[in-house]
């Protein structure tokens, strides 16, 4: 995680962070609604979602009411790592499925900002609270199921990340263009 992590000017590097989140805060309830109609029925009736995309207990959480602090940015990197993975799956499947170039766009898009996150989290982890490694915990891979439940899992995926990154964003507060 930290090879090559160079000197973070803390303030700076936290505001990049705000700005990212925000701009994946911006575009998840869309990129979710969009797999949505993306996947057809039964997934795109809003009223089965409940059924269709239950929360998933095992993706990583993000605690409430925190700081900005050390343990907060090591959960905001586990969930990072966690959907920068599930994206790859979620795209290599989608591919095959719905083969939506607009679909894959979104999330191809959301795969690079998240993996900016990621290299910022690094950076401040690394050299300013000196946090070598953090234990991180994969999307599972959808090789061998079926269509349905590739398209159920990509649901329980987006819905949860569009929920935990509202929850982020809220705790960051706003970004700066200044800075």
């Amino acid at each position: 995680m930290c090879p090559n992590t160079h000197l973070c000017k803390k303030e700076k590097v936290l505001n990049q962070i705000r700005c990212q989140v925000l701009r994946l805060n911006m575009s998840a309830q869309d990129l979710f609604d969009f797999y949505l109609k993306c996947q057809r029925t039964p997934f795109d009736d809003k009223q089965k979602l409940d059924k269709l995309c239950p929360t998933n207990h095992s993706f990583p959480p993000f605690p409430d009411n925190q700081t900005i602090n050390k343990e907060m940015l090591v959960a905001l990197y586990k969930i990072s790592a966690f959907l920068n993975a599930s994206l790859g799956n979620i795209s290599r499947d989608q591919i095959v499925i719905t083969e939506n170039a607009s679909l894959l766009e979104r999330l191809n898009n959301t795969t690079s900002l998240t993996r900016g996150l990621m290299n910022n989290l690094s950076c401040l982890l690394c050299s300013v609270y000196k946090v070598p490694h953090v234990d991180v915990v994969y999307g599972k891979s959808t090789d061998t199921e079926s269509n349905f439940l590739k398209k159920q899992y990509g649901c329980q995926v987006l819905r949860w990340y569009k929920d935990v990154i509202a929850s982020v964003a809220h705790t960051l507060g706003p970004c700066s263009r200044q800075v």
